[in-house]
């Protein structure tokens, strides 16, 4: 690629997505169809990044080209410090974008992702801002590096921070850039997106860390729990409960597993239930065409994130709509997505159409 050149990698595509065998009458079911954006990559060689981690769950960054002028950000008051510092690792590739507070779905769906995008410049380094034991064991699986000083500048104290970067590359997709804006690769079924992951983590055993069996006592159906979350819990989990060990499903806390482990977990997986959430990510390591994917949707507020993974990933899947302790189920017709309102409520769960949901999903 030539000097603050870009590329079209990805052509923009679009599919029919098939119906979730229950629960269709939620909103997130309205449309029917998946678009897949175009992507485009860019090339700012003796680029300059600034980053203000004044606020560490939402760090603003901003890229500029070699005359200083800005290209891409993410946030409104863009700088560049009187002290820059080097970097001298080689090619810098940004997998990053404005979701930049760790989440094992933005992580794995959206950041990973675009790793592929990146394969004909072959780039030495990643540049991702979250940085935890989950990111270390996958970078390491992938056998790539991960450069990600800036929670670690933040804990020290150090707000701000500019870069000197002779080689960086973007994606559109990480920007509202043009056509594509800002859109997350697997969250939309882009095919190449899933296909890396699952060749990645699934098909093959590659990278540092060697398949392991999954824990002692986990079977091939599985209830991801969100008791240790800090929102979407089920109110009335003790009788949930015993509507799933009737039907044999194991209760997982993912928290406790380190990520070669719940690979392990979901590989051997043909049935997943889990409450709207991060968790249900997981299903993309499991390996049976014929998985069930049974979400139990807040009636409130949710995605279509896992119904169109499942798509993509060729699985049965089918939602179960809880109730709200205060609010009434909405009219579907008219209702509005309003995350910042309703994203972090509890649920209840009726009992006896659960059970209904549940024996369905495996009978």
């Amino acid at each position: 690629m030539t000097a603050d050149s870009s590329i079209l990698v990805v052509p923009p595509r679009t599919f029919n997505l098939s119906a979730p065998v229950s629960g269709g009458e939620h909103y997130i079911f309205s449309t029917k169809t998946g678009d897949v954006p175009s992507v485009e990559l860019h090339f700012i060689p003796s680029a300059i990044l600034s980053a203000d981690c004044t606020n560490r769950s939402n760090i603003k960054f901003y890229i500029f080209d070699q005359d200083r002028n800005l290209k891409f950000s993410h946030g409104t008051e863009p700088f560049i410090l009187d002290e820059v510092q080097d970097f001298d690792s080689g090619r810098l590739a940004l997998i990053d974008d404005k979701f930049n507070i760790f989440n094992v779905c933005h992580f794995l769906l959206d950041k990973i992702t675009r790793i592929p995008l990146f394969e004909s410049v072959k780039p030495d380094i990643y540049l991702c801002f979250s940085r935890n034991q989950y990111v270390e064991d996958v970078f390491a699986k992938l056998g790539r590096r991960v450069f990600s000083p800036f929670l670690d500048m933040a804990k020290k104290g150090v707000r701000k921070i500019s870069i000197r970067i002779p080689e960086l590359y973007v994606s559109s997709n990480s920007f509202k850039i043009k056509h594509s804006g800002l859109r997350h690769p697997a969250h939309v079924g882009a095919p190449w997106a899933i296909d890396f992951l699952r060749k990645s983590f699934v098909e093959t055993e590659g990278g540092a860390e060697p398949s392991q069996p999954a824990p002692a006592g986990v079977g091939q159906r599985i209830f991801i729990s969100r008791n240790k979350a800090l929102t979407r819990k089920i109110l009335n989990q003790d009788e949930v409960n015993k509507v799933l060990e009737k039907y044999d499903f194991k209760t997982v806390f993912l928290e406790d597993f380190r990520f070669a482990e719940q690979v392990a977990i979901f590989k051997s997986a043909n049935a997943v239930i889990g409450v709207h959430g991060a968790g249900l990510t997981n299903i993309l390591f499991c390996g049976p065409k014929n998985t069930r994917v049974g979400e139990i949707l807040p009636p409130l507020c949710a995605t279509r994130a896992y119904w169109v993974l499942s798509n993509a990933l060729g699985f049965e899947y089918g939602a179960f709509i809880a109730e709200d302790k205060e609010f009434p189920k909405p009219d579907y017709a008219g209702w509005k997505h309003q995350g910042k309102l309703y994203n972090k409520r509890n649920v209840l769960v009726n009992i006896k159409a659960f059970e209904r949901f549940v024996k369905n999903m495996v009978c």
